[in-house]
């Protein structure tokens, strides 16, 4: 069942360290969007999105190309 909670939306490099942090704290249930502005800054390669709520950790592979 969904719940308000805390929420930590982070971008990972290869490496494993967090590059930004795109949302850290209390959310509301419900649709959030989320921007990673320094995107056009990055290096090319891949990264990782990784979502940690409540109990729960999902991570997506994204890829940064020109």
């Amino acid at each position: 069942m969904a719940r308000a909670g805390r929420v930590r939306l982070s971008v990972i490099d290869v490496m494993g360290r967090e590059v930004a942090t795109l949302a850290d704290g209390p959310q509301s249930i419900g649709r959030h969007t989320a921007t990673w502005t320094g995107a056009a800054g990055a290096p090319m390669g891949v990264y990782f999105l990784r979502l940690d709520m409540a109990d729960t950790r999902m991570t997506k592979r994204i890829v940064v190309a020109r």
